[in-house]
């Protein structure tokens, strides 16, 4: 498929991606197979006032490496993404458990830190877990057992097909043995977003269409984009936008930071990998307008994505269930952009960690909240929206009280992770980092290098350029910050000691 008529055209290849995949689908009687039952414990749904008693509908627009709204230019062009902004609740210091697709997709599913579930790399690394644990309680099992039908269209990423074992490491799972109908056999591409997207979409209008209406359901719209950012030799032109800043810390050189840091942005392994992945310079080699390029190519995929969540609207709409179905739209993670001189994530600066986070229904007036919440606690707020508590162990909390206006204690801290075990000789990562976020402090402790660790001054410094961690004028607060990650170390079962 052409890229270039891909992003200038938009959805008018949308017919020849559709035909393409209309290939008959491998099935099985398998597949999807039933979910864990669980005996939950029903509650009054926490928009009952607003929906008529009734348990929503849930679509899950979950999108792949977008930053927070917030950290996007003014300028993008995203009526759709405004529409939904105007009936929701928008939760501006969300954060992701973990900055890598599969670790923070485990968590959302689950309601546990990465740590706890075990996924802590993607699923194309040998030295990830082999999947999320199907049997504990995740969000399909969880809604299933309070009455609804459980769908899934497009990325998955937290389990391994058949075919991983087969040398293909491109084989990312499916939902279907987790219970979600509409991902079983062959399903759309899970890495290239200008592949996939349109089918996906497709796939999932087609899949709303087939729902009773008087039966509540759940659906999980996984798009890809922007996630093709990590290929930017797909931008298909030379043009920079106008709206293009470059980032403040694009040539920090990460003087008294962590040793980890350094070692990736000068790994030549990573570097080779790259090269052969983009076939053009390293991005070690980058000059500042081939990082214009880079974020105008990056804001082009958020704008394009927005289409899609046209197509969803439009959908709920003709079936006439728009006023009694939720919109959860996330992200797994953001985007580095070249802050700190980084693309991608797996860093816990504000450009890879702090992510989207917005709850919408018709009859909900635009809001925001200050409370930080992880997106742990994706899981547990849905099996409130849908009449239940979560059933068994989480490290995630109830949001609905935010949704509905009946109450909730606001948070000022949130931890996030960073926990690798790669060695492969010619490319060594192994870490354990754990950031805690409050108002005006970003901390970070290494748990494999007791002597390295970070400690900014959100308010003076945003950029994150000055690590204060070897100040000897902040020891009683970095005491104060070490007690708080040593209590919810111990809380979430952490299995790595703190530092001495």
């Amino acid at each position: 498929m052409d890229r270039r008529k891909f992003i200038a055209g938009g959805s008018a290849i949308a017919a020849s991606a559709f035909a393409s995949a209309a290939k008959a689908r491998r099935g099985s009687s398998q597949c999807p197979k039933a979910p864990v039952s669980h005996n939950l414990e029903r509650i009054t749904p926490a928009l009952a006032d607003l929906n008529g008693g009734r348990q929503p509908n849930i679509l899950m627009v979950f999108t792949d490496q977008e930053r927070y709204y917030g950290n996007l230019p003014p300028t993008l062009k995203r009526p759709n993404f405004d529409r939904l902004l105007m009936n929701s609740v928008t939760f501006d210091h969300a954060f992701c458990a973990y900055p890598l697709c599969s670790p923070s997709r485990s968590a959302v599913f689950s309601g546990l830190y990465p740590h706890q579930t075990g996924v802590t790399e993607n699923m194309m690394w040998p030295t990830a877990k082999n999947s999320l644990d199907m049997n504990a309680p995740h969000i399909g099992s969880v809604l299933a057992s309070a009455g609804y039908r459980i769908g899934y269209k497009g990325k998955w990423d937290i389990s391994r097909g058949p075919r991983y074992y087969l040398v293909d490491a491109s084989d990312r799972g499916r939902a279907g043995p987790y219970g979600y109908e509409g991902h079983c056999g062959d399903v759309a591409d899970q890495e290239y977003a200008y592949i996939a997207d349109e089918q996906v979409v497709e796939e999932s209008c087609a899949w709303i269409k087939d729902q009773d209406k008087n039966s509540p359901w759940f659906l999980c719209c996984s798009i890809i984009d922007p996630h093709d950012i990590v290929h930017p030799r797909l931008k298909p032109d030379d043009s920079i936008r106008p709206d293009v800043v470059l980032p403040e810390s694009l040539y920090d050189d990460l003087a008294g930071k962590p040793s980890r840091q350094q070692n990736l942005r000068s790994n030549k392994t990573i570097e080779l990998i790259e090269w052969f992945k983009r076939n053009d310079k390293s991005f070690s080699d980058y000059d500042e307008r081939d990082w214009r390029l880079f974020l105008s190519f990056y804001y082009d995929l958020i704008e394009g994505t927005d289409r899609h969540l046209g197509k969803l609207f439009a959908v709920l709409e003709d079936a006439d269930m728009l006023d009694n179905t939720v919109i959860v739209y996330h992200s797994d993670h953001g985007e580095m952009g070249g802050a700190h001189g980084f693309h991608g994530k797996k860093q816990g600066y504000e450009e890879a960690i702090h992510i989207p986070l917005h709850f919408h229904h018709p009859a909900l007036e635009k809001k925001s909240v200050d409370s930080f919440v992880s997106n742990v606690s994706i899981g547990p707020t849905l099996a409130a929206l849908a009449g239940a508590r979560w059933p068994g162990k989480t490290a995630g909390k109830d949001l609905s009280g935010w949704i509905n206006d009946k109450g909730a204690v606001r948070d000022d801290w949130v931890v996030s992770e960073v926990e690798t075990n790669q060695d492969y000789i010619v490319h060594r990562d192994i870490s354990a980092d754990r950031f805690l976020r409050t108002d005006k402090w970003k901390y970070s402790r290494s748990l494999l290098r007791p002597q390295e660790g970070q400690l900014y001054d959100l308010e003076n410094d945003p950029a994150e350029m000055n690590n204060l961690f070897h100040d000897q004028a902040h020891g009683s607060l970095k005491k104060e910050l070490d007690d708080r990650l040593k209590a919810w170390q111990k809380e979430t079962d952490d299995p790595h000691p703190f530092p001495v």
